[in-house]
């Protein structure tokens, strides 16, 4: 027997389930996902030593944190009630195997932010948490292996009674799942301070323009800088890249040699931790 404040006197052998635990099945309405590659710190799992139960096998150590980068956070997805499904599937050959997993699930609706979801993560690795019905937080991905998104299939429907929205499918794979115990409401909220980019007054002369920004790092790490210009009306932009830049500073970047009495567009963007950050588009008119 051992104490647990939920049950007093729970089995330590795997037997059937007692009234004492949460038998509900199902998930919640709602995961957490975030990039991969946007997590600082992963949570520590079980010493061996430390293993004496059956649980242990799979738990993060409680008070283990994950963390992400400054200025990162994950982000909360709602979907259909009673459409998700977590599973894990044993593979391999004898004395090798090890756990295919699979969050199956349907986001409602058929707008563009769920297009949008659906593009940012198709071709990303990413870390996921799903909470189960008898609410405990499944991690998947971990620093080696990100949980990639398998498949996905949006869709209006033909008439106006039709359900719509995006069936996803995401998979990974992992030694052994891991119920994930640190915080939960600090992963939601971004950490640190983020990079910050501004557009500056454009100034115009003739057929020439000098585009001007400014750039500031706070806790992150910025490798390129510029700007982008187009013809209004026109679907090809140009980009104009900054050499050098200094946080905090203004940069500029002078274009010559555009057409005559023409409106163009243009923003400012900035690459911080491997993600492309860009302004609003602003507007100038050349000189005849």
């Amino acid at each position: 027997m051992s104490e647990n404040n939920n049950c007093p006197s729970c089995l330590e052998d795997l037997m059937r389930p007692g009234a004492c635990e949460k038998t509900l099945g199902g998930m919640v309405t709602e995961f957490l996902f975030g990039y991969k590659d946007d997590v600082q710190n992963w949570p520590a799992k079980q010493a061996a030593n430390l293993r004496e139960h059956l649980a242990d096998h799979i738990e993060t150590v409680a008070g283990s944190n994950l963390v992400m980068k400054n200025g990162k956070r994950m982000f909360r997805i709602q979907v259909k009630k009673g459409s998700a499904e977590l599973k894990y599937e044993l593979q391999g050959e004898s004395g090798a195997k090890s756990f295919k997993t699979t969050l199956e699930t349907n986001i409602p609706g058929f707008r563009s932010a769920i297009l949008g979801f659906m593009t940012a993560t198709a071709n990303q690795e990413l870390v996921l948490l799903a909470k189960t019905r008898s609410g405990e937080w499944h991690l998947l991905g971990n620093e080696d292996e990100g949980v990639e998104y398998d498949s996905g299939t949006a869709n209006s429907g033909k008439t106006g009674t039709d359900a719509n929205g995006a069936d996803v499918t995401f998979a990974t794979e992992c030694a052994a799942p891991t119920v994930y115990k640190g915080d939960i409401e600090s992963l939601k909220t971004v950490s640190g301070t983020a990079a910050s980019i501004e557009i500056g007054n454009e100034v115009v002369s003739g057929t020439g323009v000098t585009l001007k920004a400014t750039v500031t790092a706070n806790d992150s790490v910025i490798t390129k800088v510029g700007f982008r210009y187009k013809v209004e009306g026109s679907a090809d932009w140009t980009t104009a890249n900054v050499s050098s830049f200094t946080s905090g500073t203004e940069f500029s970047k002078s274009v010559t040699g555009l057409t005559a009495s023409t409106d163009y567009l243009y923003y400012a963007y900035m690459v911080v931790d491997g993600h492309e950050v860009y302004t609003e588009t602003y507007a100038f008119t050349t000189g005849a």
